[in-house]
């Protein structure tokens, strides 16, 4: 990840309510799952 988008990518983890160390499978998979429960509004 280039260093300048690194103070960006964390804020956004952390809104997320994850880590900034946290896997991308599982970002994805928060991501997904949020969509989902979304759609289903």
């Amino acid at each position: 990840m280039p260093a300048a988008h690194e103070p960006n990518d964390h804020a956004v983890l952390a809104a997320y309510g994850l880590a900034p160390d946290t896997p991308e499978p599982e970002i994805v998979a928060l991501l997904f799952k949020l969509y989902a429960e979304k759609v289903k509004e």
